[in-house]
């Protein structure tokens, strides 16, 4: 879990605890929160040559959540990904 606040970036981590203290999803302006059962508030699994699995099940759950990586909703776009964290399991595209 992260944010940006003033251009410097902020992350937490999240443990097998969290569950029972966390929902999927988002906060909008209003103070309520998204629907937590909304398919797009889920785990993005992403790897590095993705592109070059052979064509399967595999290599369709990686392009799925690359095509649907929401940067939309404050996800960092995988440029920046690809700086920040550890890139053995991220992916890059200009976005």
């Amino acid at each position: 879990m992260g944010r940006l606040i003033d251009g410097k970036i902020y992350i937490t981590r999240a443990d097998r605890f969290s569950n029972q203290y966390l929902q999927a999803g988002k906060i909008f302006d209003d103070g309520k929160p998204s629907d937590p059962k909304d398919p797009k508030y889920r785990i993005y699994k992403l790897r590095k040559g993705w592109e070059s699995l052979p064509i399967g099940p595999e290599r369709d759950q990686f392009e799925k959540a690359y095509n649907e990586w929401p940067v939309e909703d404050g996800a960092p776009g995988l440029m920046l990904m690809e700086t920040v964290f550890f890139s053995e399991v991220l992916t890059s595209r200009n976005i």
